[in-house]
């Protein structure tokens, strides 16, 4: 089920009341405002995107796919959700009041994806990427604007970039480096670390050489 709890509360309240409708419960992300909790729902019916009051109560399906990641745009009148379709990974938005689906982006299957959210202005989607059976398990960091258009390449080190967030002004990125392209896991790096890289939010792009990275080809 999907709860929440006060930070030092015993307690957990659960969220959903759905008649037991769902039985698995993913991807929570609140709403900028509080207010709501966009989450993955399965069940008979499949699974969807829903949302629901983040004081409890009936759950608003609000898009009808089954999804691998999930964030909203700054002003809580959308999701952004990843989607494997074929062979690609697309990104699409929606609103929650009509559903109407925008295409921001897409790549081939062989790489993962996983979003990082938007700028503070919301311009700019950052996310990690990662290239699957490469020799060296490299995952970096991008950014892409938010009505589509060309990505750019933030990190590039060998080894693992991930779990982007921005600074609360916009103007930089922080995010987590193992240091080393044989870590697939923070967990196995004696390196691992929190590291800073200034962006540009009229370009989308790195403001001198990223923290501890050595620049390498940049990817399409």
């Amino acid at each position: 089920r999907l709860s929440v709890r006060t930070v030092g509360g015993a307690t957990a309240r659960p969220l959903v009341d759905d008649g037991g409708t769902l039985t698995s419960f993913h991807l929570p992300r609140w709403s900028p405002n509080g207010k709501l909790v966009a989450f993955l729902g399965s069940g008979s019916q499949g699974s969807a995107v829903y949302v629901v009051d983040s004081e409890g109560g009936t759950p608003i399906r609000v898009i009808s796919r089954a999804i691998i990641d999930l964030c909203w745009t700054p002003d809580g009148r959308a999701l952004t959700y990843v989607v494997v379709e074929g062979d690609t990974i697309n990104v699409y938005t929606a609103g929650i009041e009509d559903g109407h689906e925008r295409k921001i982006m897409h790549v081939l299957y062989y790489w993962l994806l996983k979003l990082g959210g938007y700028s503070p202005d919301g311009r700019w989607l950052a996310y990690e990427y990662t290239q699957l059976g490469h020799e060296d398990y490299d995952t970096d960091i991008w950014v892409v604007p938010s009505s589509g258009g060309e990505a750019h390449q933030i990190t590039f080190s060998p080894g693992l970039d991930a779990d982007p967030t921005w600074a609360p002004d916009g103007g930089a990125i922080y995010f987590v480096s193992a240091g080393s392209s044989e870590v697939k896991r923070y967990s196995d790096s004696d390196d691992a670390n929190i590291w800073k890289v200034d962006v540009d939010l009229q370009s989308g792009t790195a403001v001198g050489e990223p923290p501890g990275a050595a620049r390498g080809q940049t990817r399409r």
